[in-house]
């Protein structure tokens, strides 16, 4: 009997055991299925374009103009060796999409990391010193979100030319 009653009590036990913070967690993703959906697609592009080196099937710069404007594999005159078809200068479709992801996301990446941490600062210093620091930030800010945000990115590219650095 004391066995069968220590079973129960076990039992009882288990159940009535709080779950973890990560099994709440891991519960609510799983709820939202199709922000579930996109949290993987998004991992599966961030992992395409930091392993281009190893699963691009040729080099993206590489010119071979036998090969131009191939047309993907599925359809007539498609080429396997080309899946996404070629350019006009018969460089990897493919190679050039995973690779050119590497670029985008140092740019967003980077770009994101550096506005944040500006308006962190320049939000801390506004409610930190308040008055006339906060009214100049405030001031300066407003002034920078009246200009159309391509036409300052191009105005920025003309003066600073184009780099990578100045794209950020």
């Amino acid at each position: 009997m004391s066995l069968l009653g220590g079973t129960l009590e076990a039992a009882r036990v288990a159940v009535t055991a709080e779950p973890t913070a990560l099994q709440v967690s891991l519960r609510r993703l799983w709820r939202v299925k199709w922000g579930l959906g996109a949290a993987l697609v998004m991992l599966l592009i961030t992992a395409s374009a930091v392993f281009a080196p190893a699963i691009a099937p040729d080099d993206p710069l590489r010119v071979n103009i036998r090969q131009r404007l191939l047309p993907p594999a599925w359809m007539e005159g498609g080429r396997p060796a080309h899946p996404l078809g070629s350019d006009q200068i018969g460089r990897d479709l493919l190679s050039r999409i995973l690779y050119g992801g590497r670029v985008s996301l140092v740019v967003g990446v980077s770009a994101v990391l550096i506005a944040a941490t500006l308006g962190v600062h320049l939000g801390l210093a506004a409610g930190y010193f308040g008055g006339r620091t906060d009214w100049t930030i405030m001031t300066l800010v407003n002034v920078m979100l009246t200009f159309p945000f391509v036409l300052l990115a191009l105005a920025v590219i003309a003066v600073l030319g184009p780099s990578l650095r100045n794209m950020i």
